[in-house]
């Protein structure tokens, strides 16, 4: 289960780091770049 975990983190890292995801009010949640809700 934390091998999983692990890879989620990384991959929602790493979606935040290009700006497809944005922080959100805490660290559990995020919100998704209007470019991509809009698609």
């Amino acid at each position: 289960m934390e091998k999983a975990r692990n890879k989620v983190l990384t991959v929602v890292a790493n979606l935040k780091a290009s700006s497809l995801l944005l922080d959100s009010y805490d660290d559990e949640h995020f919100d998704i770049h209007d470019v991509v809700s809009d698609a």
